[in-house]
């Protein structure tokens, strides 16, 4: 047992021994450090900003960098295409990426901002930048452009806050600054605004100096700004600035700017996040044109009859590319889905939605059925909830929302994230934005994240999925201006003008054509809107007529107004010719009822019914709903001749009791008289008045003479005493004798007397 313990130990000693005279491996070198340097030159409007992004993720996508040089020789335009730029720079700071800029030549105002959202400054001998005056950007900088201007530089200046006065002054040039060295922190000067300054204690600091007065805006030029401890050298190449922050000139990444060439984009998953935008969608075809069709106003009958008729044009005109101008703030959800569905259809050219200035509700769902969506600065798209045509709330209804959302996320399948389309129509949708491991943008509903958190298999892919940002809170509904549509996948770029459009899609050298409205088209759309109200006035008219009894004109007019109310349902293809023959057949119908026959029994009725059926048809393309959206016109096809009803009704008072005291009309229609009160035979003295309708009942056999033409209604005299009366269906000439037949409560029946 010893021996054995023995062995043991001496083997154990001579392991240890050999493991001793064994190599220890040496430590694995540290990852050489990389670079991507990036030229940014020429006129920084909306599309250089664009194309800069596309440059940035590029650059992410190599692997990982330790630094971005960005080279900067830009002419200013303006203020919010540099402040996008300038903030895409400032997030490379929290993914751990350093930037520096180098300002080559004598600096413009989106120089200055691009540079101060960098880590480093490096500059030329002959560069300087300048102050971030409003009139330094073409247009000059608007109020609250320059309030976003202040607030990127706050913005910018969080991790080294030192600096923050100093880049106040640059926006503010009210503001006095005092540069400020304290002892041991020579290298890193501080800048104090002119009140703090006053407030250190004299002999707390090395050294100082006031570099910015009211209205003496700070000297900015290389050795000014070297002094300031703001540049790290002067530079004359980009390389040279990797060079110098110790990573070999042979680690250096040059990602230089490409003119769009209108192909589709290849670089990440459609409707991801930035790494999507900058690259148009659609591809032109070779057609010698480009269309533009605008879509202004409220989207209704009028617009989907248009469309149709200038798509169809737009076809036989060789089109590379068809531009939809969209300015409309909704309007009617079937004829919305009409036109998207013929928008979607077409496979012969490609199809943008320029947004300019909104296309909000009905005129979103448009925007996403075309190939791809771009959009005029300070434009907004979303906000689709369905709307009641009548109270104007919203409709609480999950047949209606899950029907639109379905239909929305078929016109965008394959564009544009299926959570952010439901948010745009459903209230109370919540929207997470994951970032993949590979600096993708995914975005979740509330359901659809906390179901990737119970998953292991698909959380992996993310990084830090337990803090995603919440994009959309619960209870609102997704409206987006240009700035994050493009951040969120819906816009491709942010266009200005139709030249930035066309040079967007390299389309500049091609023939433009605009297809406008016609003056018919326009006429249809306005008596599609106001068509409720002229068949109002149309029947109030009829019964106008009705109540005079006279020559006819008011009868004409109102058939009129209805002929009109009708036409223009019937060229916008609501209303058909049998649905119009049905209304006034029930019309004569009612004539007959109401002078005819005695009464008011089934043939009247009947009339009511007919026109009432063809109002409702003519307000809606289906007979009998079937879907969800077509009950939802259904109701509004009901409210709408509700509307109507509630019209004519409350007009017919007013018109039975002031009509005969208007000045001219006045004297054609007589008004009932009063109750006689006059002593009786039997008594002199005065007896209480009969009731209206007692009075009325005992005017049965009482003869008299007709006053005026009865066709059949009409007026008549009886011994003085004026009445409107109505015949049996004859024409009684005027002058003729008459006797009364019956009473039915104020219609006084009469015929020819014998």
């Amino acid at each position: 047992m010893l021996n054995m313990l023995r062995l043991a130990v001496v083997s154990a000693f001579a392991a240890g021994a050999l493991a001793a005279t064994e190599p220890t491996p040496p430590p694995a070198p540290p990852p050489t450090p990389r670079a991507a340097h990036i030229p940014l030159e020429g006129k920084l409007d909306s599309l250089l900003a664009e194309r800069f992004h596309e440059r940035l993720a590029e650059a992410m996508r190599e692997g990982k960098l330790s630094l971005i040089v960005i080279e900067l020789h830009t002419q200013p335009q303006a203020a919010g295409p540099a402040l996008e730029a300038a903030r895409a720079i400032a997030r490379l700071h929290d993914q751990n990426v350093k930037t520096a800029a180098l300002v080559r030549e004598p600096g413009t105002a989106s120089d200055t901002l691009l540079a101060l959202a960098c880590d480093r400054l490096f500059t030329a001998e002959k560069a300087r930048l300048v102050p971030l005056a409003p009139a330094a950007f073409t247009p000059p900088a608007s109020d609250e452009e320059r309030t976003k201007l202040a607030d990127a530089l706050d913005a910018f200046t969080a991790w080294r806050p030192r600096l923050r006065p100093f880049y106040r002054a640059l926006v503010d040039p009210s503001l006095e600054v005092y540069r400020v060295v304290f002892e041991g922190k020579e290298d890193q000067p501080a800048f104090y605004l002119g009140e703090d300054f006053r407030k250190l204690a004299p002999g707390s600091y090395v050294a100082s100096e006031r570099v910015a007065a009211p209205n003496a805006p700070p000297k900015l030029g290389a050795a000014e700004l070297k002094a300031l401890g703001l540049s790290s050298g002067t530079l004359e190449k980009g390389e040279q600035v990797a060079v110098k922050l110790d990573i070999p000139l042979t680690e250096v990444l040059t990602l230089r700017d490409k003119e769009p060439s209108g192909g589709e984009a290849s670089a990440g998953s459609p409707g991801k996040g930035f790494e999507a935008r900058g690259q148009p969608r659609a591809k032109p075809t070779g057609g010698r044109r480009v269309v533009f069709i605008p879509l202004d106003g409220v989207v209704g009958g009028g617009m989907l009859y248009s469309v149709r008729r200038r798509v169809a044009t737009a076809k036989g005109m060789d089109p590379a590319l068809i531009v939809f101008e969209m300015h409309t703030p909704g309007g009617g959800l079937a004829d919305a889905f009409r036109i998207a569905d013929l928008i979607a259809g077409i496979t012969w050219a490609p199809t943008v939605a320029w947004v300019n200035p909104e296309a909000i509700s009905a005129g979103s769902m448009i925007s996403v059925a075309c190939t791809e969506i771009v959009m005029q600065e300070k434009s907004l798209l979303g906000d689709s909830a369905v709307i009641s045509g009548t109270s104007g709330e919203m409709l609480r209804s999950e047949k209606i929302d899950s029907y639109l959302r379905e239909r929305f996320k078929n016109y965008g399948k394959g564009k544009y994230p299926d959570a952010l389309i439901e948010a745009m129509v459903t209230l109370g949708t919540e929207v997470y934005e994951l970032e993949t491991v590979d600096g993708k943008h995914e975005y979740f509903t509330g359901n659809g994240y906390r179901n990737l958190l119970r998953s292991p298999e698909e959380i992996v892919r993310f990084k830090d999925p337990r803090r995603a940002p919440v994009v959309l809170e619960s209870g609102k509904l997704l409206t987006m201006d240009d700035e994050k549509a493009r951040r969120y996948g819906f816009s491709s770029a942010t266009i200005k003008n139709r030249e930035e459009l066309l040079a967007f899609y390299n389309l500049s050298a091609r023939e433009v054509v605009t297809l406008e409205w016609t003056w018919s088209e326009q006429l249809v759309r306005w008596l599609d809107f106001i068509g409720p109200v002229l068949l109002t006035l149309g029947l109030l008219a009829i019964m106008l007529e009705f109540k005079m009894g006279g020559s006819g004109a008011f009868a004409t007019i109102g058939l009129a107004l209805i002929a009109v109310f009708f036409l223009g349902k019937y060229v916008a293809g609501l209303a058909e010719v049998w649905e119009i023959v049905l209304f006034f057949i029930g019309l004569v119908m009612l004539a007959i009822e109401v002078f005819v026959t005695p009464g008011f029994g089934l043939l009247g009725i009947s009339g009511l019914l007919l026109m009432l059926v063809s109002v409702m048809l003519s307000l809606q393309s289906f007979t009998l709903p079937s879907t969800s959206v077509e009950f939802g016109d259904f109701r509004s096809s009901i409210a709408q001749v509700g509307l109507v009803a509630i019209g004519v009704f409350l007009g017919t008072l007013l018109l039975g009791r002031y009509l005969h005291r208007t000045p001219y009309l006045g004297k054609m229609i007589l008004a009932a008289p009063p109750p006689s009160t006059a002593p009786t035979v039997t008594s002199e003295a005065v007896l209480p008045p009969p009731s209206e309708a007692e009075s009325r009942q005992e005017l049965v056999g009482r003869r008299g003479k007709a006053a005026s033409m009865l066709r059949p209604a009409g007026r008549a005299d009886f011994d003085g005493e004026p009445f409107d009366v109505v015949t049996e269906g004859d024409l009684i000439e005027a002058g003729e004798p008459i006797v009364v037949a019956e009473v039915h409560g104020n219609r006084i029946v009469v015929k020819r007397a014998t």
